[in-house]
């Protein structure tokens, strides 16, 4: 019952939202930060899925216990969801070796595999409906297993969008990193793929694209 009444809610003020305030005109398909256009614009090289899709990528002060995030727009929730704007949220500092890192300064082959994974997220959500992703918020939010399906789904979907070296590139930074929040580190070790796991998925892909080579 309660996790009927948390969907409802979002249900009800995504709608609410979107009828006073959609953004039918907005303009521009991707906003990105200078201190990140790089990378970001790397990031979404090996997305062209992406290309006509709305994407705002913004700092934040604050994100939980997360750098990065993407979800998206509430007023845009309602929408197809290729016509949605996306939001990928990010702090503009990262505790490193006890310093406070501008996110411009992480290695940027590490920044590169950490937007692949947040565009991860994005492409899984442009099949779901409004409705769906209403579910899926308030699951992700409540249930852990279900929190470590949509990490690790979003891994899979950077692999197979030939973003493996960025994304080992990431994690290996981050487990590497003992100055990082003891959480933060614990919980990426529980909700993502590894960086062994994910070269092994390569192997796995590898293997399957020569079988069916052999077939023709």
């Amino acid at each position: 019952m309660k996790k009927f009444l948390i969907i409802l809610s979002v249900i009800i003020l995504g709608a609410v939202i979107y009828f006073d305030f959609s953004d039918d005109n907005y303009e521009g398909k991707k906003i990105v930060p200078k201190e990140v256009a790089t990378a970001a614009h790397e990031a979404l090289s090996f997305y062209p899925k992406l290309d006509s899709v709305h994407i705002r990528f913004e700092f934040k002060d604050e994100i939980g216990n997360n750098f990065m995030q993407a979800l998206p727009e509430v007023s845009t929730l309602f929408k197809d969801g290729s016509k949605r704007t996306y939001l990928v949220k990010m702090t503009r500092l990262m505790e490193v070796n006890g310093l406070d890192v501008p996110i411009d300064k992480i290695p940027h082959e590490v920044l590169v595999g950490w937007f692949a994974h947040e565009l991860g997220h994005v492409m899984d959500y442009l099949n779901r409906g409004g409705f769906n992703m209403a579910w899926f918020g308030a699951n992700y939010w409540m249930s852990e297993a279900f929190k470590v399906r949509a990490e690790r789904r979003a891994d899979m979907i950077a692999i197979r969008h030939d973003c493996a070296e960025e994304l080992i590139s990431t994690k290996e930074y981050i487990l590497n990193n003992a100055s990082l929040p003891e959480a933060y580190l614990e919980k990426i070790e529980r909700l993502y793929l590894s960086p062994e796991r994910v070269l092994e998925i390569v192997e796995e892909i590898k293997e399957d694209r020569e079988e069916i080579l052999e077939t023709l």
